[in-house]
């Protein structure tokens, strides 16, 4: 399936907001976020684009080498405006070091977490950070400790005008974990895996901005 969805085409101005992605891991969920992502350098007349992932679930070369198959993200990355976090590789065994990686050891330690992704997005502008899965997190620590890290996190992205999608596996968390990450989100955007002779579908729903128009939206082919 070629996909020419893209989450801009659908919220034509992200800057400031939070959002939570839930939908089955799958090649067209990576395929939307890959298109977040270099949408993030196309979207400014000036250039300005930024984006930082962060994994507990793939190396950052691999995540490097996803995106740069799709598109072409050979300038952000001499620009130094694309970033990893990469919370996977020490626990995969395997350290393949990146210039535009950082690398932690445990997914436990939210304040060394904080830490990493604050020393790229002080330093960036239009960034979009992209927490893949956020669910993992959730499933690995305290639940306080984490909704202290993301209303911290969220706070930073608001005062940047930067941007937050938090990425979650459908079907992982329980209803209480989901209401905590609602709970600090601006809205939520649900991928619908089509069934047989079925159109796949993106359902968003705002939950503060009410300007924006909650709904099913079938994502063409």
């Amino acid at each position: 399936m070629s996909m020419q969805f893209s989450i801009d085409e659908l919220i034509p101005e992200t800057s400031g907001m939070s959002l939570l992605f839930v939908g089955t891991q799958s090649s067209i969920r990576q395929k939307i976020i890959n298109q977040y992502v270099s949408d993030s350098y196309s979207q400014k007349e000036d250039g300005s684009g930024s984006s930082i992932i962060v994994s507990f679930n793939r190396t950052a070369v691999e995540i490097q080498e996803s995106i740069n198959s799709e598109h072409d993200i050979t300038n952000a990355l001499i620009n130094e405006e694309f970033f990893v976090v990469d919370v996977f590789s020490y626990r995969a065994g395997e350290i393949q070091e990146e210039p535009y990686a950082t690398y932690l050891q445990s997914p436990t330690d939210l304040t060394f977490l904080s830490i990493a992704i604050e020393e790229f997005a002080s330093k960036l502008q239009n960034c979009r950070i992209i927490v893949d899965p956020v669910s993992l997190l959730i499933i690995y620590n305290n639940q306080n400790y984490v909704l202290d890290f993301l209303q911290t996190l969220n706070a930073r992205i608001r005062s940047r005008n930067h941007t937050l999608l938090l990425v979650a596996d459908e079907g992982v968390l329980n209803e209480r974990q989901l209401a905590l990450v609602e709970s600090i989100v601006d809205g939520s955007i649900e991928l619908r895996s089509p069934e047989e002779n079925d159109q796949l579908k993106i359902k968003v729903k705002f939950l503060k901005n009410r300007s924006y128009k909650s709904g099913w939206v079938d994502v063409p082919s």
